[in-house]
This record gives C-alpha cells, structure tokens and sequence, in this order.
C-alpha cells in the first residue's frame, strides 16, 4: 500500500540502487552505467550539459520526434540541427544527418521512434567518430536490429522514458544507459552534484496521476477517465509536464532523479517484462494481420520490434476532410487512436526550437497522415473490434 511516508522513506537510496542494478541485469551491463531520472529528458539534458560544449554547438535531431528532446538540447545552450525521417521506418534519415554534419556538430541524437529500430548507427560511428551518438529508446526497452542488437547498447548512451505512456511506466521518469567511458565518468560528477530530487508533494502528485491511468486501463473502466482526471485536476493533485516547458522554457527543478518510491514500482514491473513483451508483440503480430494488407496504408511490423503503439501511416492522397471523417467514425465506434507525432515537433502548437517550416517535408507530410492503435495488455482488442477497424479503415480507402 502506498502511503505519504513513502514519498522520502529512506530506502529511497536503496531503491534507486535496486532499480538500477536490475535495469542492468536486463541489459547484461553493469549497474555504474545506469543513471535514474524524473524524466527521460532530463537524463539528455544532463549528458550534454556534463560533457561541457561550447554555447551553439550542434546537436542533430530528428525532425519527427517530441518538444521535450528539442527543449532539452535547448537548456543545455546548444543548437537543434534537424534531419527529416524515412518514410519507410518512421526514423531519422541516415542520409540527412551525413548531409547535416559540420565543424560545430558534437551530438547526433538517433531515433527509434514507436519502436522500430534504427540500423545504421555503424554507419554514422564510421563516418564521424568523434560524434556522441545518444539513442533516443523512449518508445522501447526490448526492440532488437536485424543482427540482434539491443536499443540501448548500440550508441555512447540512450535515453529511456518511464513516463505514464511508455513500455513501462512510473508515472514520471526515465533512465540513461551510457557505454562510453567518458561520458560515465562526466555523467556521474554533474548526476551528484548538480540534480535534485522531486518534493514530496510532487511524487504523491505522480502517484495518483499514475493511478488513474492504470485504473482506467481497462476497456470496461476507460470511460470513467476523464471524469477522473477532471476531479482530480481540480483538486491539485494531476502531474503533467507544465505548459511552460511545452512553450521552451525551463522549469523551477530540472533535472531531478527518480524517486526511491518510484523506483521500487519500476523494480517490480522489470520482473514480469519479458512476459508483457511477449503479450505485447502477440498483440502486433494480430495487428499486422488485420491491416498489413489494406491497400494504401503503410504499417511498420516486424517480430524483432517491441512497438509502444503500433503506427499506421494512411495515404498520401487522403484528404484532411477523409482523416477527420476516419478519426470521427473510429472515435463513435469506441476506439480512441493515438496521434504521435501530430507534428515535427511534438504536440502541435509547441514550441518548435531552431525548426524552420519545410526543413524537414517528410516529417511534416507524415505527422499529418499517422494514427497510433493502442498496444495495451489490459485492453487487448478481440477480433471482433479488429474486423470493425478494419472495415472502417477500408471505407476510407475505398
């Protein structure tokens, strides 16, 4: 049960380190490399800022991804270069960031967006060794390369995201996994010296954030959800990421670590992850089966892939009149879909750091054309819904 002693009870410490240590195991690295935060983001900002660029040096970024990573390299004082994506993996172009790279570039923040693994990070190591490449594995934990290659091993180090969406959830937080030595060593002093820890009332505010998502999880309890959030907004105790750092600027604490408390519930989930895994792909491959041949929509499926929502891009051609009607007809049939990314950065109407509109065409053609259909082990949809979707899918084709 969890109580308000809880939120700085002190095996606070001991529970980080646990966390940790299991996070390691599952990557069969050693528990040093690990760092927790309050936010994936905020384990971003950190590296850039403990390895000590230069005010405007360059960090490339994909033109597809969420304001959070943008506004990150932006506290850090650096530049955000974008590269536009590939429309056939929903990734940062290999192409572009070649193209991108000049005198000034230190960092190359690397995509694996929905899951879908980006392959080529050999290629950017050969050409530009002296580049830091950050893996960007907020949507995954366990999505592998054509050769078997972990997320989160492939680069000098990777962000991962334990937020209320993610594979798996704390409420808030995320975690950093560094392979570079240098880049560990520089971490550690700026994670001790220089990053504080959530109040109380903000981890009670997370918890029962958390709460209602994991209450409302369920088909049958998914419409009491907003209803819940509503009461408990206006009571003070909802946690979400503030609108002045959807609009670029930096809140009061950041960075801060994750909480013992919160540590301890990720602890636990890491126990049954290869089990939610498995689920979870089960559930892709049904979704491959019912829309990968429906003439004009793109999906993204493949076995290796530990997908966090399973996108589906519709057609070039399709109308903004025919994505509404699809959005409608889907919504009265019950089924919400998700919209990452609804813009290059993410969500619509933030703040676009360094980005110039046409930069980045293909990011901005996709964000209007993409739907996310939910990977949720408490509400797996049956055929019965699939069949539904998928003829309301074919009468837009149509």
């Amino acid at each position: 049960m969890f109580c308000l002693h809880m939120l700085s009870f002190p095996g606070s410490e001991k529970s980080r380190e646990k966390f940790r240590n299991r996070i390691a195991e599952v990557f069969g690295i050693q528990g040093k490399q690990v760092f927790l935060f309050g936010a994936a983001r905020m384990g971003l900002y950190s590296i850039l800022k403990a390895m000590r660029y230069n005010p405007g040096d360059e960090v490339i970024v994909a033109g597809y991804t969420c304001v959070v990573v943008t506004n990150a390299i932006k506290y850090a004082g650096l530049k955000a270069v974008y590269a536009d994506i590939e429309v056939s993996h929903l990734n940062i172009s290999t192409q572009e960031i070649l193209d991108r790279v000049t005198d000034r570039t230190r960092a190359v923040i690397i995509t694996h967006n929905f899951g879908i693994t980006y392959e080529d990070t050999g290629i950017i190591r050969k050409e530009f060794p002296h580049l830091l490449i950050i893996e960007d594995a907020a949507h995954t934990m366990s999505s592998v390369t054509r050769e078997g290659e972990r997320v989160g091993l492939l680069g000098d180090a990777a962000f991962f995201s334990l937020e209320y969406s993610k594979p798996m959830t704390t409420g808030m937080g995320g975690y950093i996994i560094v392979q570079n030595d240098e880049v560990r060593d520089k971490l550690e002093e700026f994670y001790n010296h220089d990053v504080f820890d959530y109040s109380p009332l903000d981890v009670f505010r997370i918890f029962i954030t958390l709460k209602i998502h994991f209450l409302t999880s369920y088909r049958l309890t998914l419409r009491y959800k907003w209803g819940l959030f509503r009461i408990a907004g206006w009571m003070g105790l909802i946690f979400s990421t503030p609108e002045e750092e959807l609009q670029g600027e930096r809140p009061g604490k950041y960075p801060v670590r994750l909480a013992g408390c919160l540590s301890y519930l990720g602890y636990l989930q890491l126990k049954d992850l290869e089990q939610t895994t498995r689920i979870k792909r089960e559930i892709c491959t049904s979704y491959e089966a019912s829309f990968g041949q429906i003439a004009g929509i793109q999906t993204f499926y493949k076995p290796e892939y530990d997908f966090v929502r399973y996108p589906i891009v519709l057609p070039e051609d399709i109308s903004a009149d025919a994505r509404q009607t699809l959005r409608e007809k889907l919504r009265k049939a019950g089924y919400v879909m998700g919209e990452w990314f609804n813009d290059v950065v993410h969500p619509a109407g933030s703040y676009r750091y360094c980005y110039s509109e046409g930069v980045c065409p293909t990011g901005e053609a996709i964000s209007k054309r993409i739907l996310n259909l939910p990977v949720n082990i408490h509400a797996k949809l049956n055929n019965r819904d699939l069949t539904r979707i998928r003829q309301i899918f074919r009468e837009i084709s149509d």
